[in-house]
């Protein structure tokens, strides 16, 4: 109760005994990030918790900021750059990605892919992984293909860059394409670690 009273989380006049209605979300470095109080009458959201730390740990991660009610996997707010030198910075952080688009009639971009090595802690078993982040496709080409031909052109570049599978972090309305594609959704073994729809291809299935 001291630690409570401290940082002013009982309500003033509450009984010394009654339950604790504050959470305080520090980071790693100490900081306080946010702290949320809930009346006496009302329980806490757990769910909420999570999802405030992933917003805040995607946040720190990737230099973005996140909408209401956000959830691993929906889109972020990139802030434009503040500087010149913001902008060079961020320019070379595409120059680790291999791009693969597709352009229409008039030459104008209507689908894109990226690929990089993946990290060992978010594939299968540890394996080697080249993930592939995202696969954006106009809506009005939904289903012409050109997904398809983009995940398989990632897939053969796994294969030829002699990588285990192919990982896939999709979007959660991006689910079912790559599900009917016949890739494996990988369990969450940490919910404030992984990302909760990633999709998995082993080479050896191809």
């Amino acid at each position: 109760m001291q630690v409570a009273n401290a940082y002013g989380m009982i309500q003033p006049g509450a009984s010394d005994t009654s339950a604790v209605r504050a959470t305080f979300i520090i980071d790693p470095e100490g900081i306080l990030r946010a702290m949320v109080y809930y009346p006496m009458s009302n329980g806490r959201s757990i769910d909420e918790f999570v999802r405030l730390v992933k917003a805040l740990q995607t946040s720190d991660e990737h230099k973005v900021a996140t909408p209401e009610a956000w959830q691993p996997g929906d889109k972020v707010i990139v802030p434009p750059p503040a500087t010149a030198e913001a902008a060079q910075a961020r320019s070379h952080d595409l120059e680790h990605l291999t791009l693969m688009g597709a352009e229409d009639a008039a030459g104008a971009i209507v689908a894109v892919g990226g690929w990089e090595p993946a990290s060992t802690a978010d594939t299968l078993n540890g394996g080697r992984g080249l993930l592939l982040h995202g696969l954006y496709v106009v809506p009005a080409l939904h289903g012409t293909g050109i997904g398809s031909r983009l995940l398989n052109a990632a897939i053969e570049a796994a294969r030829q860059g002699g990588f285990d599978g192919l990982l896939v972090k999709a979007n959660p309305d991006a689910r079912g394409f790559f599900a009917a594609k016949g890739m494996q959704q990988l369990s969450t073994e940490d919910a404030l670690r992984d990302y909760p729809y990633r999709f998995w291809t082993d080479l050896g299935a191809h």
